[in-house]
């Protein structure tokens, strides 16, 4: 077996060198960026898998044989094969395994590279790197598939009841007061019902910021009377918010407590808050647990507070729901925006990189 490094300004260049040295059966085992100065490209190529006990074998048969193996759960099989006796070559045919599973992982096979990178900095999970960039043509495709994945925006119509959920700290009641003001703004008769009993500072600011803009408000303690209470609140009102205690998603009671409003016959909608400076582990990790309530909307906050927003991405994948807003600080009635795909689109791919 040789293994080679070819070093040339860019990627075509070096599959020309690579190509031209070991002809069209060359396997592509690494990649690398070299920025010192000029803007170079390493290729790391091997080829001739020469087993001593295998001189009749065609050894391009017996490669290809072997790498339809390579991705395989289970290799052991392959690194016992009757053609392979030489315990050096079984350790570098493992590397080998290896380099080849990260590079597929990556679509580096496809020329790629420049494109994960961008993805993996932003924060995209790996197997939604690996869907976007399946053979994939240039940057403008990778374009076109986030934008056309993106199902995004959202109107505030008469009729709505919408409930917020989410962990503590999410900024569920600052959405809500933000979103009630704009729709005071266009004329809209609003209410807010607070369930959120258990912090005294979202109850205050929720009934000063009402005080203040003369908005109904209520509280409701025991989810056993909401059904009364809300049919009375309801009355003479086009929009209701509803802010609910952030708890642990992990917390069974909270979910099923939340589940028992939801099985109501009145016009719910879900809108599942999700803050941009939490982990979004948290919330795919809790993904079984929220689906319970029915999640129809997904809404991010806190964008001033995130360095990369491939969690959006990561979150809006995971739970399949559209996004209705995108909110970016503390400021009421400000700092919230509507969203749409390009947007969206944008903010993944980093600003400046496509127009």
């Amino acid at each position: 077996m040789k293994i080679k490094t070819f070093t040339a300004k860019s990627y075509s260049e070096a599959l020309e060198m690579v190509k031209k040295e070991f002809g069209p059966d060359a396997v592509i085992i690494e990649t690398e960026e070299v920025k010192d100065g000029n803007f170079s490209v390493k290729l790391t190529a091997a080829i001739d898998f020469d087993f001593e006990t295998t001189k009749t074998l065609n050894k391009k048969t017996a490669f290809q044989s072997y790498l339809s193996n390579e991705f395989a759960e289970e290799n052991e099989e392959a690194l016992s094969s009757p053609y392979i006796y030489n315990d050096e070559i079984k350790e570098e045919l493992k590397e080998i395994r290896k380099m080849l599973f990260e590079l597929k992982m990556s679509n580096k096979f496809q020329d790629n590279a420049a494109f994960y990178n961008l993805l993996k900095k932003q924060g995209l999970r790996e197997e939604y790197i690996e869907g976007l960039l399946c053979d994939l043509k240039d940057e403008k495709e990778l374009y076109d598939r986030l934008l056309n994945d993106f199902k995004a925006g959202y109107r505030l119509t008469n009729g709505k009841t919408i409930m917020f959920v989410g962990p503590t700290g999410v900024g569920k009641t600052t959405t809500i007061l933000k979103l009630a003001s704009f729709a005071i703004k266009i004329g809209k008769k609003v209410g807010i019902i607070n369930l959120d009993s258990f912090r005294l500072g979202a109850f205050e600011q929720m009934r000063v910021f009402c005080q203040l803009l003369g908005i109904p408000f209520c509280t409701i303690n025991d989810i056993g009377e909401f059904a009364d209470i809300y049919k009375e609140f309801a009355k003479g009102k086009e929009i209701l918010f509803i802010d609910t205690t952030g708890r642990n998603p992990k917390d069974k009671k909270y979910i099923t407590e939340l589940k028992k409003i939801r099985e109501f016959s009145f016009p719910f909608e879900i809108h599942l808050t999700v803050s941009m400076s939490m982990n979004d582990e948290v919330f795919i990790r809790a993904k079984d647990n929220y689906e319970e309530l029915g999640i129809d909307y997904l809404i991010f906050t806190k964008l001033d507070e995130a360095y990369t927003y491939g969690g959006i991405y990561n979150i809006y994948k995971t739970f399949g729901k559209p996004i209705a807003y995108l909110t970016h600080g503390q400021k009421i009635p400000n700092d919230i925006q509507a969203v749409n795909p390009m947007k969206l689109t944008n903010m993944i791919l980093g600003r400046g990189m496509v127009q």
